[in-house]
């Protein structure tokens, strides 16, 4: 793809930034985040199938994280009681404009990784698999029992419950089941599934996203629906949207946040108003999405390594991957986790009672390669996004359950932003390879009850 005019407008922007004093950075640096993502958001629209660029993973998360910088950098800015901890390190930076351009620079490489996607190379197969109603139930029926206990893997590493992983690769056998369906009934199927992930998951946003991202991604790529700003998609992009700032509203709202004690979804849904109307509600709301942790904890990482308060890494966070079976009492020297390593330097009181505060990718690779972590950048979106083409090619030619490895690749791609965000190389991996057995059986059953 042509980048030249993207590359003009990133060139200007960092020049920009080099200029201005550092108070003018540390005041309205933030709008740089959302001048980069319009930008790379004009050019995407204008390309032909735009929807296969508007979902590649490299665009995902340019828009998580420059919509989390912009909002995180201006709350900062302002300062509150929500965000005390941050403010105060915040204005203890030794550099926000250094900040600035990297992360600029970041989002310049991620946007350079997206690159062509012919879609004369697919060939849509001719539909052979009838919906079956009974398939459908006993999908959800599957659903239902995986959100009724935990699975502890902590013997390998894992941290938390590991349900949901069995739970979003059922979910993407009913995403594929319902749809040769109507519009009306596959809605009607989506609705069910995320309200069983409402009262299963709530006390983890994150997962329900997840769950959205890929009914969307599915929806849109397998019946090719490029993306364009008239009547009808303004107003089904703003009922998306606005179903899943709802969904999260009711799940944070049963979490704790407001005070509300109630005690199921219907109840949480009662106070939605009073909820987001409330004199605090914008950094509630900040809280609720992360939004100034994610630009918080990923700036002050950055300001340790460029003050040299902490050593650099040389990549053991990343090739910590490879030692995720062995366990710490056999091989104590095993690498750390980015997660454990910053939580463990910002706050070790949190980290001693078991609290984890997430650095996002660009963070991680700053800390193991410095400057240089600009090139490993690079190379990782371009492996990711020829995996992300092929997932597209099962799609898109209907053949997605023709192997286990195109389930895969879509457990992979749902929880992209998870390890965007900063959950580590190896627990998104870990996610995805524990289901690899469930999902080979499952995806067996399938083709032998079509054929």
């Amino acid at each position: 793809m042509r980048f030249g005019k993207i590359i003009v407008i990133y060139i200007i922007l960092l020049l920009l930034t080099l200029i201005f004093s550092e108070q003018a950075i540390i005041d309205y640096g933030y709008w740089t985040y959302l001048i980069q993502l319009a930008a790379v958001t004009i050019f995407i629209y204008k390309k032909n199938n735009n929807y296969l660029y508007f979902f590649s993973p490299a665009f995902l998360a340019l828009a998580y994280l420059n919509l989390s910088f912009f909002g995180g950098h201006g709350l900062l800015v302002v300062g509150s009681e929500f965000v005390t901890k941050y403010h105060d390190a915040f204005n203890g930076y030794s550099s926000v404009k250094f900040i600035t351009v990297f992360f600029t620079l970041c989002n310049l490489v991620v946007s350079l990784t997206i690159s062509e996607i012919k879609l004369d190379e697919y060939h849509e197969k001719p539909v052979i698999q009838n919906f079956n109603i009974f398939r459908l139930i006993a999908l959800l029926l599957f659903l239902i029992i995986f959100s009724s206990f935990k699975i502890d893997l902590a013997l390998i590493g894992g941290r938390g419950d590991f349900s949901y992983v069995f739970k979003l690769a059922i979910s993407i056998f009913i995403i594929i089941t319902v749809k040769q369906l109507k519009i009306i009934w596959r809605i009607i199927s989506y609705l069910i599934m995320l309200s069983l992930f409402v009262i299963g998951s709530f006390d983890s946003k994150r997962e329900i996203l997840f769950v959205f991202i890929l009914i969307v991604f599915y929806e849109i790529v397998s019946h090719r629906l490029v993306i364009k700003f008239r009547f009808k998609q303004v107003l089904l992009i703003i009922a998306a949207f606005t179903s899943v700032f709802y969904i999260i509203i009711i799940s944070s709202i049963m979490r704790g946040y407001g005070n509300f004690n109630v005690e199921d979804p219907l109840e949480a849904s009662t106070h939605v108003i009073e909820y987001v109307t409330s004199d605090y509600a914008v950094f509630a709301l900040s809280a609720n999405f992360e939004i100034f942790t994610v630009y918080g904890n990923s700036s002050n990482a950055l300001n340790y390594v460029y003050n040299e308060e902490v050593d650099l890494l040389y990549g053991s966070t990343f090739a910590k991957v490879l030692f995720v079976p062995i366990p710490r009492s056999v091989f104590p020297d095993k690498p750390e986790s980015m997660v454990n390593i910053y939580t463990q330097k910002f706050q070790p009181s949190f980290r001693g009672i078991g609290g984890s505060l997430p650095v996002v990718i660009y963070g991680e690779v700053f800390w193991n390669f410095h400057i240089f972590g600009l090139i490993f950048l690079f190379i990782l979106f371009k492996v990711v996004h020829q995996f992300y083409k092929r997932l597209v090619l099962s799609v898109v030619n209907g053949d997605t359950l023709d192997s286990w490895i195109n389930i895969f690749y879509l457990f992979l791609y749902a929880t992209f932003i998870q390890f965007v965000r900063g959950a580590g190389l190896e627990l998104w991996l870990l996610y995805a390879a524990i289901t690899i057995p469930f999902v080979v059986v499952l995806n067996n059953v399938f083709k032998n009850s079509t054929n």
